[in-house]
């Protein structure tokens, strides 16, 4: 896979409105990854927006208090 289809991915994943949709675009992305982007991108990338959507989560619940 070329350079400009992950680049594609990663913005589209990073551009889903909640953490549902990311997580069903990522689920049908990551089958055309390769093994070591694959990896790369869970590690690296996946795990920050992982934390990023639990604060939103967080934020969202206190604001309706």
């Amino acid at each position: 896979m070329e350079i400009h289809v992950y680049i594609s991915h990663i913005r589209d994943l990073l551009n889903q409105s909640s953490s549902d949709s990311y997580e069903r675009k990522l689920k049908e992305f990551e089958s055309s990854w390769s093994q070591s982007f694959h990896q790369y991108y869970m590690a690296m990338i996946h795990s920050e927006v992982s934390k990023v959507n639990a604060m939103q989560y967080l934020l969202c619940m206190c604001c309706t208090i």
